[in-house]
């Protein structure tokens, strides 16, 4: 059996944005017909590709897995995988409709939606709060968020970029004393 000069050098194991595990590099694919999880073309079976452990079938032509839209560069073998049960919860739970938000210094409080007021505007995401539950912060200085908001994870993968994304409060921006959420991506 001969290798192909580029594949020599090919890391054996890898993540990539359009996957939620790592990926290792298989010289044999077992029989069957595959498709890649990327470009969702045929994988040949005589040649190498990258194939999940944690997923049956799911195979990654070499050439989509190494792509630097989706791939960090970074070589994992080796390296211990973080255990996908260690989340960064976004907030701490103090009692039953009561938390502490890490985007926050006062503990916010669940209420529900009666009705439409103008002036409850969400601070993430900048839309108001028109129906359904949201945390409003019981020291009265209004800051409010959506539930769904106040429960976005902290650390997300992206099918659009190759490395982890983190959820950043950043330095808040001040209009009239009142301090809002705003976007910053960095790439």
């Amino acid at each position: 059996m001969g290798l192909h000069q580029d594949c020599v050098y090919h890391p054996y194991l890898i993540r990539i944005s359009r996957h939620h595990h790592r990926i290792s590099f298989i010289s044999f694919l077992p029989p069957g017909k595959w498709f890649c999880g990327v470009c969702r073309r045929k994988v040949d079976n005589s040649y190498g590709a990258y194939s999940c452990n944690k997923c049956d079938g799911y195979f990654v032509h070499t050439k989509c897995s190494l792509r630097k839209d989706l791939w960090d560069g970074e070589e994992l073998e080796g390296i211990p995988e973080e255990p996908a049960e260690i989340v960064v919860e976004p907030f701490q739970r103090i009692s039953d409709g009561i938390i502490l938000h890490f985007a926050h210094y006062h503990h916010l409080k669940l209420e529900i939606c009666g009705a439409y007021d103008e002036g409850n505007i969400c601070q993430a995401c900048s839309f108001p709060i028109y129906e359904g539950g949201y945390y409003s912060c019981k020291d009265q200085c209004d800051f409010i968020l959506h539930e769904a908001c106040a429960n976005t994870p902290c650390k997300k993968q992206h099918p659009m970029h190759a490395h982890s994304l983190t959820l950043k409060v950043g330095l808040f921006k001040y209009s009239g004393g009142q301090g809002y959420f705003y976007c910053s991506a960095f790439f």
